[in-house]
């Protein structure tokens, strides 16, 4: 199962916006390379890769997200990957003592694809949370002032 999962990357809104707009620019630079996360945390995923990569929006995308915001946004952070359901054994149905509950196969298939999101929003959300707080990284990375972060 091919997933995708969009997240705009939205310009600054700064009154000395020079220093912000080169902070933006360098951002999306950076995250235009593609890169490899990998998931982790007890889940039927843990070890699989996920792709992330900054990307700008198709024109039709574009069109449809700046009709309702008074900003433009070009840019998106994407996260892609391509997940087979693990099986029985690594994802199953279990009662409260811990006992393995038995399902059908394409059962527990459906039970995973509509756990799929939750299982791959917390890798996504510490990767957010890393662009976020890593100063050292940042300054290293780009020469963001750690008041300067957007």
């Amino acid at each position: 199962m091919k997933v995708r999962a969009i997240y705009p990357i939205y310009p600054p809104l700064r009154f000395d916006s020079k220093i912000y707009v080169e902070i933006y620019r360098r951002l999306v630079q950076y995250l235009s390379t593609e890169r490899e996360i990998y998931v982790r945390g007890d889940t039927s995923l843990d070890g699989e890769k996920l792709l992330v990569r900054a990307k700008k929006f198709t024109k039709k995308e574009e069109k449809r997200l700046n009709r309702a915001s008074p900003w433009k946004i070009y840019w998106m952070l994407e996260f892609s990957g391509s997940f087979k359901f693990p099986g029985p054994k690594k994802f199953n149905m279990k009662d409260r003592t811990g006992k393995i509950i038995p399902t059908p196969a394409r059962e527990l298939r459906s039970h995973w694809i509509s756990f799929l999101p939750d299982e791959l929003d917390l890798t996504i959300q510490t990767y957010l949370l890393a662009l976020r707080c890593d100063d050292t990284h940042r300054q290293r990375l780009v020469g963001w002032r750690k008041e300067a972060f957007l």
